[in-house]
């Protein structure tokens, strides 16, 4: 109850979680968007939000500002957030939220790494 009060308000939203183990929790949002929690002792360590989306830009480098528009590309989830504590980095938690994206997002399909968009990174 606690994660859903802190999750809620840090994503403006009420928040109904389904938690399926003590380690990662899932939950529908507004506009088919789903948010994975990774908890560790009722404390949120990873959190990654997903939706689906049918294509998005491609961008050569993490440095450009400039992403090629012509080079429209088909993809199935685009990841919106993904963070994992400071603390707690280096240790895979990232790289599990991002495979239950892709197992959880379409029912039924794994989402292959090719048929992932990222945001666009901001400062």
């Amino acid at each position: 109850k606690n994660v859903d009060i802190r999750v809620g308000a840090l994503l403006g939203c009420s928040l109904q979680m389904n938690v399926n183990s003590s380690l990662v929790g899932s939950s529908s949002l507004s506009g088919g968007q789903s948010i994975f929690l990774y908890l560790r002792r009722d404390k949120i360590i990873g959190v990654a939000t997903c939706e689906r989306i049918s294509y998005g830009f491609e961008s050569h480098s993490l440095d450009s500002t400039e992403i090629e528009k012509s080079c429209r590309t088909p993809c199935l989830m685009g990841i919106r957030r993904i963070w994992t504590d400071s603390k707690h980095r280096c240790e895979g938690i990232a790289s599990h939220l991002m495979n239950l994206c892709r197992r959880h997002m379409i029912h039924g399909f794994y989402v292959q790494k090719h048929q992932i968009a990222f945001t666009y990174p901001t400062n």
